[in-house]
């Protein structure tokens, strides 16, 4: 699944930072939004914790949230990752 990153990466550090008391826990998850059976994959990522349509079977931590704007993504925040397909690169730089 090459479009997985992102949660992958959302995991691995929502993992970590329940770990450290000295980071931020939540981690926010930039997500492109799309429809996934009739539903917002946004959605489904917060009411499930699970990206059904591109890491289904894999729960993320309670801690990971999505956010479909970067500019919402919480702050204050000690580290960012941001990861996204390629092909929305140019629709995000606008």
């Amino acid at each position: 699944m090459p479009f997985c990153r992102g949660s992958v990466v959302a995991k691995i550090i929502g993992n970590n930072v329940q770990e450290k008391s000295s980071y931020v826990d939540t981690v926010s998850l930039y997500v492109h939004d799309e429809i996934v059976d009739g539903k917002k994959l946004s959605e489904i990522i917060n009411l499930k914790h699970e990206n059904t349509k591109y890491l289904p079977g894999y729960k993320l931590p309670e801690n990971v949230v999505r956010s479909v704007a970067l500019y919402d993504i919480n702050l204050p925040i000690n580290s960012n990752c941001i990861t996204w397909r390629s092909s929305y690169t140019s629709m995000l730089l606008h």
